[in-house]
């Protein structure tokens, strides 16, 4: 299975730190660089958040759809991988190897078109995903 790290360019420290606490999976994770939200030109931030607002009548900040559009690259360089399976990671991801380990160990029990949410939902204002 693959691991894909999202993580902006300047965060080094970040992607250290990750090292560190994961010593047995850093050496497998690919790194994917995020987009920097802030930097979006207007025209492509717009775009990027006129069906959402249209929907929820509220503005996505410009780290938000950075983040949306990392996510969305990620999941397109997984499916041209042709693996059955993928872990996205972000460089703020806390907890130890072991919890990396026990992820793998319920994959299998995923429906093939399953989406695993661990943690990290809570900001999302979704009550679907907490």
């Amino acid at each position: 299975m693959k691991i894909y790290l999202v993580s902006l360019e300047v965060d080094f420290f970040r992607r250290e730190e990750i090292s560190k606490k994961f010593p047995k999976i850093c050496n497998k994770m690919i790194y994917f660089p995020a987009i920097y939200g802030a930097s979006l030109l207007a025209d492509k931030y717009f775009h990027n958040i006129y069906q959402y607002h249209k929907r929820h009548q509220r503005l996505l900040t410009c780290g938000e759809v950075g983040c949306s559009l990392s996510h969305i690259q990620v999941l397109e360089k997984f499916i041209e991988s042709g693996e059955q399976h993928a872990l996205i990671l972000e460089d703020d991801i806390i907890g130890p190897d072991q919890d990396i380990e026990n992820i793998f160990s319920l994959v299998g029990r995923l429906d093939v078109k399953s989406v695993l949410l661990c943690g990290g939902q809570t900001s999302n204002g979704n009550k679907n995903y907490q």
